[in-house]
């Protein structure tokens, strides 16, 4: 299978799988597998599977952690992986060259919130109400076809499901934060 083939087919399956996963949610009918989930484990996992691409398009990418050991979060491992993809995908791709990524997480009074911040174009106040409705993309010229503005309203879904809290703000110095918060065990 040549190249442009294997892409398509990739593409298609994650188009695939992102559509099962909303009719799945639209049904009340998403599976969850909570368990104690190590946050240090997470962040590194994170950074390990995105630090080649953002070298790759000059992006610095670093972890920010508590210097005391966070309390282990009873989570779907899976489905909080989903949701920190997610911000790093939109991350990456609005990120300008020579720019930073931080991926954080902290502990809250009774809750673990990860964030990834990023110093790209920011988000407009118009588009800041729509960010995790289904379908809305900030970018009004659609030129790039590969994103249906799925991304954040599965984050969002996905974080309610699992009892938590999601949201966005500005990055000092231009550019988004999102975060997602999950209570503790």
């Amino acid at each position: 299978m040549e190249a442009g083939h294997r892409t398509a087919a990739r593409e298609m399956r994650k188009t695939f799988i992102v559509w099962l996963l909303l009719a799945s949610t639209d049904a009340g009918a998403v599976s969850l597998y909570p368990r104690e989930v190590n946050v240090d484990i997470i962040l590194f996992s994170l950074y390990e599977s995105y630090e080649a691409l953002c070298i790759q398009k000059g992006v610095k990418l670093s972890v920010e952690m508590e210097e005391k050991e966070l309390p282990e979060l009873k989570a779907d491992p899976d489905r909080l992986i989903q949701v920190l993809r997610i911000f790093m995908d939109n991350a990456v791709r609005f990120s300008k060259k020579g720019s930073g990524i931080e991926l954080q997480a902290r502990a809250l009074k009774n809750e673990i919130c990860f964030s990834v911040a990023d110093h790209g174009t920011g988000i407009s106040a118009e588009d800041a109400v729509h960010v995790f409705e289904r379908f809305y993309c900030g970018d009004k010229s659609r030129t790039d076809q590969s994103h249906y503005g799925l991304g954040l309203s599965i984050a969002a879904e996905i974080t309610r499901m699992m009892g938590g809290r999601i949201g966005f703000r500005e990055t000092p110095g231009g550019g988004c934060t999102f975060w997602a918060a999950f209570p503790v065990s």
